[in-house]
């Protein structure tokens, strides 16, 4: 077929293209993701398309010969991951005191989440997840290299004895081991770089390091942003959740994937 005011498309047009710096900034978090999805913590393959989940796909083998590269790169990076301490506690009931808002639909009221942050998200209850051995607790925090050097930029949390669960339990049955990730949270900055994926993998980390088979997490089905980023990960809606934020009835998705 022929069209008049169509004269390229895409690598078919032969452009004497250069990469820009301004490109390699918006690729990178990209690339980041992507191979953050198709690796565990130890390296071993984890394909993020169902099907091949128990073998390494071609793509996956080759996007893992440009992780050495990183190394080199005179850029730092723009996160690390590690197991939070009890000194991190004011910082990530700062963070969850930020982030839980964005959590919540717009029809959820300011009270109502405000509650919600003093009663579950504050010091005493953080430092209880670190501490109690029943949570598996990790934090993003801004490498060397970087003037905000140590500040944490989000966390994730692993519950490794959740309450049982109907959906989850109809979907996976009463004798299987299951945990649950409660909390996975970023400030506004470190969202696009990886780190969200990169929190997900120490959490699930976790909780197949303590045996469990399946991990399931609750999101509200008003959320579309955290809806489509754990859809793209692997975690299938196997029902609904009423979820109660400082007194005000939310409804959750409940998501499920295998670990």
């Amino acid at each position: 077929m022929r069209y008049p005011d169509v004269f390229a498309l895409g690598d078919a047009g032969s452009t004497p293209n250069s990469t820009t710096g301004a490109a390699v900034r918006k690729r990178a978090p990209v690339l980041v993701e992507n191979l953050l999805a198709e690796f565990d913590y130890s390296g071993r393959p984890t394909p993020s398309i169902p099907p091949h989940r128990d073998a390494a796909r071609p793509c996956a083998v080759r996007l893992a010969t440009v992780v050495p590269m990183t190394a080199h790169s005179e850029t730092p990076a723009p996160f690390r991951i590690r197991p939070a301490t009890l000194e991190d506690v004011p910082a990530v009931a700062r963070v969850a005191a930020l982030t839980f808002p964005d959590a919540c639909p717009p029809t959820t009221p300011q009270e109502a989440k405000d509650e919600h942050i003093a009663r579950n998200l504050n010091q005493q209850v953080i430092a209880g997840w670190i501490t109690d051995g029943r949570h598996a607790v990790h934090v993003a925090v801004r490498p060397e290299g970087h003037d905000d050097a140590g500040t944490v930029l989000g966390y994730v949390m692993a519950d490794l004895a959740p309450e049982e669960e109907p959906d989850v339990t109809a979907a996976v049955g009463a004798d299987v081991r299951v945990g649950c990730l409660s909390k996975l949270y970023l400030l506004p900055e470190a969202r696009g770089t990886g780190a969200a994926a990169a929190l997900l993998a120490a959490g699930m980390a976790a909780m197949r390091e303590h045996g469990l088979a399946h991990a399931w997490l609750g999101t509200s089905v008003a959320n579309h942003r955290a809806n489509a980023f754990y859809e793209k990960v692997g975690f299938r809606t196997v029902g609904r959740r009423r979820f109660m934020v400082g007194g005000n009835p939310e409804e959750d998705n409940v998501r499920l994937a295998a670990l």
